[in-house]
């Protein structure tokens, strides 16, 4: 899942199963529009963003394919992206230069970037995972864009956006899969925060610029954490908020002291496969889907569920 606005309102943006892409007013539930129909199988990441004509989606599917939406007419927008030699598993939209982008990763084990205005590809397919790339996310280290990319090896890598360069050295981040990945700010400090399908269901905060370690992992969940977020509450305080494969909760920790914030929200029946922070009415909300094919908006502000909950 993703947010964006659309004439106005506040929006979610989901990627379906059924091989769709859904757009839903966040205020309401109601859908906006049609179905967004092309992918062939499953849609597994959606990422927007907003360009001189409108606000946008890419999605990525299990038919190798990056696909890029108009949200204002639910119409396709260029041929698909294709190049990637198996499922896309996640997507990210960003900026290189000042040219919109859109960073995907594969079961193919590349990373790829793509120019938004053209569909063309933007350099060479980055490697460096022994394994599938399983999340994407783009960040700012100083001047220079990167790609925090996890895989199913368990690594992390902090790479040049424009180079596909290796920006730190390979970190073992968790002991199985790196199922999510997201960016973030510690005060004037960039983060990347990683989540792990590792024994002790972790999530674990770095150092965008070294990729060294920042305060101990995140515990709390009872399966992998598939769905991440990074936002930031009233006062300035910076938050995660994490989804659980199995143990059907949404986390917020306070991402400076890695400590939870109150208890976790329940409601989902079944995983939890994506989380989206963004505002509703000026209040700050957690959003998130799950295979019990539900999305959930859920408010950030006091008071929170009890840490016993």
């Amino acid at each position: 899942m993703a947010l964006s606005r659309l004439n106005g309102r506040p929006v979610v943006v989901s990627g379906g199963h059924d091989g769709t892409v859904a757009v839903t007013d966040l205020a309401t539930g109601a859908p906006v529009g049609a179905l967004l129909r092309g992918h062939r199988g499953p849609v597994w990441s959606v990422a927007t963003d907003l360009l001189p004509g409108g606000p946008v989606a890419a999605s990525g599917g299990l038919d190798g394919t990056v696909r890029l939406w108009d949200l204002t007419t639910g119409t396709p927008l260029l041929e698909p992206f294709t190049g990637h030699g198996g499922s896309v598993e996640s997507v990210a939209t960003g900026r290189l230069g000042d040219r919109p982008v859109a960073v995907s990763g594969s079961l193919d084990r590349t990373v790829r970037v793509w120019d938004l205005t053209t569909g063309a590809p933007a350099g060479e397919p980055a490697e460096g995972h022994a394994g599938w790339v399983l999340a994407v996310a783009v960040g700012q280290a100083g001047d220079r864009p990167v790609v925090v990319s996890g895989g199913h090896d368990g690594t992390v890598l902090i790479s040049d956006l424009a180079t596909g360069a290796r920006v730190a050295g390979r970190v073992r981040a968790h002991r199985g899969p790196v199922e999510s990945a997201a960016v973030g700010r510690i005060g004037d400090r960039p983060v990347a925060i990683s989540g792990g399908g590792d024994g002790d269901h972790t999530v674990r905060v770095w150092d965008l610029a070294s990729a060294a370690p920042i305060g101990e992992p995140l515990t709390g969940h009872r399966s992998w954490a598939l769905g991440l977020a990074a936002g930031e509450l009233p006062g300035g305080r910076a938050v995660v908020v994490s989804g659980g494969y199995r143990d059907e909760t949404v986390r917020v920790w306070d991402l400076a002291t890695g400590t939870p914030i109150g208890g976790p929200f329940l409601g989902h029946r079944g995983l939890i496969e994506s989380v989206a922070v963004g505002l509703l009415d000026d209040r700050p909300v957690a959003v998130s889907g799950g295979d019990d094919g539900r999305v959930r908006v859920w408010s950030l502000q006091a008071p929170y569920p009890p840490a016993s909950g």
